[in-house]
């Protein structure tokens, strides 16, 4: 199944923050202060692409399964699933008498206004808040890509919320190949969102 546009940009911008921030490799794996700053600059920026592209995908998959459905009538996963997520409680006193098209109109909305709208991380429990409703439950997902959106998410939060004297010094390599890992590991979230619109 090919990969969707917005995924396909992430790579090469994350590989544009590495060559703009990331110093290059030293052999004793000493760096001046200046390129700490740098590096963590790097893991904050990188880290906010991979959260904008995992909302967008999302938004995206739903944007283009609503399109099918009013075209062809043909009710698929992810609105299902989405439609059938809505708490209860939150539901409008009519939703019992309003048709399939409707629930999945106002169904979308609230995802968009109430689920992406207060998504503020990439994290595995961001990820999860944001593919559960559309029926992507953790099981599909790569435990160890999960694991390391939770590592990188820390790390992110750390860096950007804590002053530089309470950080240690954070290795350039390590976070290259962590945000190129979560990167490459959202390529499933991708491919499953690409599969529900279908």
């Amino acid at each position: 199944m090919a990969l969707t546009a917005r995924y396909r940009a992430l790579g090469p911008r994350v590989s544009d923050l590495c060559k703009h921030m990331l110093p290059r490799k030293t052999q004793l794996g000493l760096y001046s202060d200046r390129q700490y700053d740098r590096v963590r600059g790097f893991v904050v920026l990188a880290h906010a692409e991979v959260e904008f592209c995992v909302e967008k995908l999302a938004e995206e998959a739903l944007t283009t399964a609503i399109g099918r459905y009013l075209a062809d009538g043909q009710m698929r996963s992810c609105l299902a699933n989405l439609v059938a997520w809505i708490p209860v409680d939150r539901r409008p006193k009519s939703w019992g008498a309003w048709t399939d098209s409707a629930r999945v109109r106002w169904s979308v909305k609230y995802y968009r206004t109430r689920v992406v709208r207060y998504n503020h991380g990439a994290s595995k429990r961001h990820i999860l808040s944001l593919s559960e409703p559309l029926g992507i439950v953790e099981g599909a997902l790569d435990n160890g890509w999960l694991l390391l959106a939770d590592t990188v998410f820390r790390r992110r939060g750390s860096m950007a919320h804590t002053g530089v004297a309470a950080q240690s010094e954070p290795n350039p390599e390590d976070q290259r190949r962590d945000l190129r890992g979560l990167v490459v590991g959202l390529r499933g979230l991708d491919r499953l969102l690409t599969q529900s619109a279908a």
